[in-house]
């Protein structure tokens, strides 16, 4: 099986020892990875990737597998960007700005659920719940992107964007700081809101949260020396 959820796991690991061992045929192979990957699940309609092909199937493009991919992509595009040995490569790094920009594009293109701004727990299905955790990420990505690929994603379009989801996420965070409605982490094939915390959803608040202050520190930086 090929699952969305590898792209997060996967290529971020080989890329980061390829660092440690000085390696980098590593760092080609986490991005080639992520290339077969895109191959196999990428819905072409859409832009918006499956969760799961093979053995088992859930083709449905599912936020939150559509934010661990984002999430994979942005680490090892930085890693790529940072690392002296690589940052010269360019095909490599348009190659994964493309990527992300394929799923965001679709994503917004969609759309989030009009009345919870949350995007559905399967974006392209308008009889899915809205979901927090995958918005979340979702939201994490593009302001990441803003860093690493500000001549693509530094722009109004993304960043308002961005802006949005964040606001429309911060919204279902409770009292007690959980964050609902989401999938079931346990059950992640149940269409309907997890009723407890998820782990999962809770670190994709935090993505969120650290993604916004990197970025809105970034953009101080850069005024600052203008």
């Amino acid at each position: 099986m090929l699952w969305s959820d590898f792209i997060f796991m996967g290529p971020p690991t080989l890329a980061y020892q390829a660092v440690a061992t000085n390696d980098p045929s590593l760092l080609r192979e986490a991005a080639r990875q992520i290339t077969l990957n895109r191959e196999a699940l990428q819905d072409k309609k859409s832009g918006l990737w499956s969760h799961i092909v093979g053995s088992r199937r859930d083709a449905g493009t599912w936020s939150s597998g559509n934010g661990w991919v984002l999430g994979g992509v942005n680490r090892v595009l930085a890693t790529l960007k940072h690392w002296p040995t690589s940052s010269t490569w360019t095909a490599e790094s348009q190659s994964l700005v493309q990527y992300a920009k394929e799923i965001i594009d679709g994503a917004i293109r969609v759309g989030p659920d009009s009345r919870s701004g949350l995007f559905r727990n399967y974006i392209t299905q308008s009889n899915s719940f809205p979901e927090a955790a995958g918005t979340a990420m979702i939201a994490a990505s593009i302001y990441r992107l803003a860093v690493l690929a500000p001549e693509t994603f530094a722009t109004s379009h993304y960043l308002q964007e961005a802006d949005t989801l964040r606001a429309a996420v911060v919204k279902t965070v409770g009292s007690d700081g959980r964050l609902t409605p989401v999938v079931n982490p346990y059950k992640y094939l149940q269409n309907t809101p997890h009723t407890d915390v998820s782990p999962e959803a809770q670190d994709f608040a935090v993505f969120l949260y650290a993604a916004y202050r990197d970025y809105f520190c970034s953009k101080q930086e850069k005024e600052q020396e203008v």
